[in-house]
């Protein structure tokens, strides 16, 4: 009925607009009375323009259009324990659906009239309401998982987020399963899901020998560039030229000056990499500074004034994850000392050592290793994996003990290593400073 309605509206309007706008067989009418007629011509037009057949929307969306109202297969998708409608969030900003339970995980279940390509979803919530603990899985046909985007770990409530679960190409899904993994209630406004599409191009170029337009083919993916330099005779082709090391007349030769950007991927962010100024040489840090940066490198320091024959040990347990600990030392005496390094032990240690710094002292990222000073348990050091022994017990100040392992050790996860330092004098001043960083092995 909707549809003939607007067929019907659509010829009245036409032929009165067109017999109104014919001078010769009928006067014009009011001006007001026209200008309502043209007026609902053109909406008619829209009408037919912008219609949905069957709840798919026509014509088909384009590349950054965002998933409608009308995508949404609202018989299909589930939202127990939710007050309002899934749709609602797809088409407008300011109505809320929540959840107020203490169910853990609160999900929504959403299915779509035909397949969606993205690599991005983002929530918001305009009403004052909150969102955390997000997992986001991205589903097929049949109900299988085709991606999933985990941060249901993380207790950070947000009004707006939007969570990024591809950064290369878009995942293709019929269904989203979204799941708030918290006991607190939760709410959104609106969820935005562009789409992406791909698409093939093609480039031409006009061709200088044959003035033909021609398509630029490519290499593996790669374009070919052919560069012509100007040179006394005209144009020249560059093409390979291969040079000896007897060769020291490049006055033939012709070469290319380009000046280039050089790009890495910061996480998310793609930003130029920089020179310096004066040298004009890559500006580049290493692999454990980069990790101080990254708030994952940290540190531990400490003092003792030990007799001969005095000891002090120090047992680190590392985590049992593949976050592998990076670890390097320096340990000194003024006089007589020697340092034994175990791994293995089955000691038990005796002081927990709590201020285990991080390098980066705006983080309040904390290591995944454990730190104890003395040992009261156990039958075993474990293994020597590393020993020596210097200094004197006279001019100590000119002739201590210094053992600096600067060439990283990646130390076994979960696994005890014992660092016991020895005096072989009095009133002999040692010190000890760890330094790791912790990264995921892949």
């Amino acid at each position: 009925m909707k549809r003939l309605f607007f067929i019907l509206l659509f010829l009245v309007t036409a032929e009165f607009v067109s017999r109104a706008q014919n001078t010769d067989k009928l006067p014009p009418p009011a001006p007001q009375l026209q200008n309502f007629f043209l007026r609902a011509f053109e909406k008619t037009r829209e009408a037919f323009r912008y219609r949905n057949v069957n709840n798919i929307q026509d014509p088909l969306p384009i590349n950054l259009e965002s998933v409608y109202e009308s995508d949404i297969d609202t018989i299909n998708s589930i939202s127990t324990g939710w007050t309002g409608s899934i749709s609602t969030v797809f088409k407008g900003l300011h109505t809320e659906i929540y959840n107020s339970s203490s169910t853990n995980p609160k999900v929504l279940l959403i299915w779509f009239y035909r397949t969606i390509y993205a690599n991005e979803i983002g929530f918001g919530n305009s009403q004052g309401g909150t969102f955390s603990n997000v997992k986001i899985e991205l589903l097929g046909s049949d109900g299988s998982v085709r991606g999933t985007f985990d941060d249901s770990g993380s207790n950070i409530t947000y009004g707006t987020h939007t969570y990024n679960f591809s950064l290369t190409s878009p995942t293709i899904f019929v269904a989203l399963r979204i799941s708030f993994c918290t006991v607190n209630r939760v709410g959104i406004t609106n969820l935005t899901i562009p789409k992406q599409i791909h698409s093939a191009s093609m480039i031409y170029g006009v061709d200088e020998d044959t003035d033909l337009l021609t398509p630029i083919k490519t290499a593996a993916g790669d374009f070919n560039v052919l560069a012509r330099l100007r040179g006394p005779t005209g144009n020249h082709k560059i093409g390979e030229q291969l040079l000896s090391a007897s060769v020291d007349n490049l006055a033939s030769k012709y070469g290319l000056a380009t000046a280039s950007v050089l790009y890495g991927l910061n996480g998310i962010k793609v930003s130029p990499i920089e020179i310096d100024s004066t040298t004009h040489g890559l500006t580049s840090i290493d692999n454990s500074h980069q990790e101080i940066h990254d708030s994952n490198h940290f540190f531990y320091t400490d003092k003792n004034t030990l007799n001969s024959a005095g000891t002090v040990v120090y047992l680190i347990t590392t985590p049992n994850t593949t976050k592998w600990l990076h670890f390097t030392f320096v340990i000194t005496g003024n006089a007589i000392t020697t340092v034994d390094i175990y791994e293995g032990s089955d000691r038990t240690g005796t002081t927990a050592q709590t201020i285990l710094n991080n390098n980066n002292r705006n983080s309040a990222i904390t290591s995944a290793a454990t730190l104890h000073k003395a040992i009261s348990s156990g039958t075993t050091d474990g293994v020597l994996i590393w020993t020596r022994q210097s200094g004197s017990s006279s001019q100590q100040s000119r002739t201590g003990m210094e053992a600096i392992h600067s060439a990283e050790k990646i130390l076994k996860q979960n696994t005890k290593y014992l660092i016991r330092i020895t005096s072989g004098s009095d009133a002999n001043l040692t010190n000890i400073q760890l330094d790791w960083y912790e990264h995921i092995n892949l």
